[in-house]
């Protein structure tokens, strides 16, 4: 499938310095649950893509401890580093990620890792990255702190289209009973590996999702959440899961206010709002709870 490209980059430039949410084409009014906008344009106003930065300077740098940064280079954004390049099962861990762009890296020749009972924390860009990796399981885990961070260390989350707590790119698997929080743009990005020169979808995800939560910061007025996004992807079992907080308040910024969702399910096999409400999966104070878009135009 392809996909009109009307979503946000993580480019840093002057331009997205100066807005209040750097986000991408969206509608100006919010649609109805369950529905496309007016222009039949999927829900872009806070939806996380995740373009290929376009160099090392664009992301933010920090005085780190002791931790070391692996580089790793992933099939959708190039040239990151990582704290923990999984190669085994992770048990009862903790994964201070600070100075490194992504906790725990899951690559393409994975195939059933799990991690179990861990904490990830302070990465700059991702909690998990799962590029093209098979049947992965993630249970009993917390995500936290992920995105911008200042000078010191310390999570200072902005406006930049980044900090994503758990990303899947073309890859698959299963999360259980896992909490994610203070994340700076997404809980989740379940999203497709979208071919870099024609824009369609050549692999997409498809992920499991049980007994879990994404808590947003929100009210805030500087960036537009989500809790669980899914793009291009697929959603075997999606049940009893909670998100919440995902507000985004910001009037000077007409076209995006209130536009941050608890579920953003972008051409997906979900059919509806009301099948994620019938799975108990619940939405508090989030912007708008629950926008499922299938659109063929859009996908």
């Amino acid at each position: 499938m392809s996909m009109p490209r009307l979503t946000s980059t993580i480019i840093v430039s002057a331009a997205c310095a100066a807005l209040a949410a750097c986000a991408g084409a969206g509608p100006q009014t919010t649609p109805p649950a369950g529905t496309a906008n007016a222009a039949g344009a999927p829900h872009g106003a806070s939806a996380y893509r995740g373009e290929r930065t376009t160099s090392a300077s664009a992301r933010t740098t920090m005085s780190t401890n002791a931790v070391t940064c692996t580089p790793v280079v992933t099939a959708a954004h190039g040239p990151l580093t990582a704290a923990v390049v999984a190669t085994s099962t992770i048990d009862h861990a903790t994964v201070d990620a600070t100075g490194c762009d992504i906790g725990i890296y899951v690559g393409p020749s994975s195939n059933g890792q799990k991690v179990d009972h861990t904490a990830v924390h302070d990465a700059t860009q991702y909690g998990f990255y799962v590029d093209q990796a098979q049947n992965l399981t993630i249970d009993h885990t917390q995500v936290y702190k992920i995105g911008v961070h200042d000078g010191s260390g310390n999570f200072a989350p902005n406006g930049v289209q980044w900090g994503v707590g758990i990303y899947f790119s073309g890859a698959s698997g299963s999360i259980d009973h896992t909490d994610i929080y203070q994340y700076q743009k997404n809980g989740t990005a379940f999203n497709c590996l979208w071919d870099a020169t024609t824009g369609a979808c050549a692999k997409p995800s498809s992920v499991s999702v049980q007994h879990s939560t994404a808590t947003g910061l929100g009210p805030v007025n500087y960036i537009a959440q989500n809790g669980f996004q899914y793009w291009d992807s697929t959603a075997p079992t999606f049940q009893q899961n909670t998100s919440s907080n995902n507000s985004y308040d910001n009037p000077q910024d007409p076209v995006y206010n209130h536009q941050a969702t608890g579920y953003l399910f972008l051409c997906t096999n979900v059919s509806s709002a009301q099948q994620l409400q019938k799975q108990h999966n619940t939405a508090t104070n989030d912007d708008i709870p629950f926008y499922v878009d299938n659109n063929p135009a859009d996908c």
